[in-house]
């Protein structure tokens, strides 16, 4: 009878433990659900600035000048944003394709007669730290402002490097020991490429 009692007593007390847990996080998402949506539209649309290295000063400031410089198209379920900065014409291509752990989700700036990438930036990206992971990190993306497009592509070198800053050689260095982010991150960015080449030419 003892051991009954206890045994009640014990999955009462897991019950009430749970459901006070739960009903805390619950709670707790509610109240923080808008910040964590408002959060990711604004990385998001930092990254997107970024990749067309737009300069603002805080998040405000990134909030109203991508409201009023950026227009977006959704074309064959992919999205692309036209850009006018200091009459300047530009475009921002989103990409995604899968890394090695995950999907990468980026955005590239071209320029209006796409002969050159004005930037890049990162969305998401859930490649191995130290390796994959460095695709975020501030000397791999320089490598691509004004970066020369060589017949609308971006070449990558496999073998990885310091960083390849020669803006006219449409190259540049992978990441050393990352051989498959790599090859995986050339290949979406040269398909989102030539997807848009041909619209973006005729506009």
């Amino acid at each position: 009878m003892k051991f009954k009692e206890n045994t009640i007593y014990v999955v009462v007390f897991t019950f009430i433990i749970t459901f006070i847990f739960v009903f805390v996080l619950s709670f707790v998402y509610l109240n923080v659900k808008d910040r964590i949506k408002r959060n990711n539209e604004l990385f998001e649309i930092k990254a997107i600035l970024n990749s067309a290295n737009i300069d603002y000063k805080d998040d405000n400031e990134a909030y109203q000048i991508f409201k009023n410089n950026l227009s977006k198209q959704i074309i064959e379920n992919n999205i692309l944003y036209t850009a006018n900065i200091n009459n300047t014409k530009l475009y921002i291509i989103l990409f995604s394709g899968k890394g090695l752990w995950g999907n990468i989700y980026g955005a590239i700036g071209v320029n209006s007669d796409f002969t050159k990438i004005i930037g890049i930036d990162f969305i998401s990206q859930n490649e191995t730290p130290g390796l994959g992971g460095r695709i975020s990190e501030k000397w791999f993306k320089e490598q691509f402002v004004d970066e020369k497009l060589d017949n609308f592509k971006i070449k990558f070198n496999y073998a990885g490097g310091i960083g390849d800053y020669d803006k006219n050689n449409s190259q540049v260095d992978g990441i050393s020991g990352a051989t498959i982010t790599t090859k995986s991150l050339e290949k979406m960015i040269n398909e989102y490429l030539n997807i848009y080449k041909k619209i973006i030419i005729q506009d």
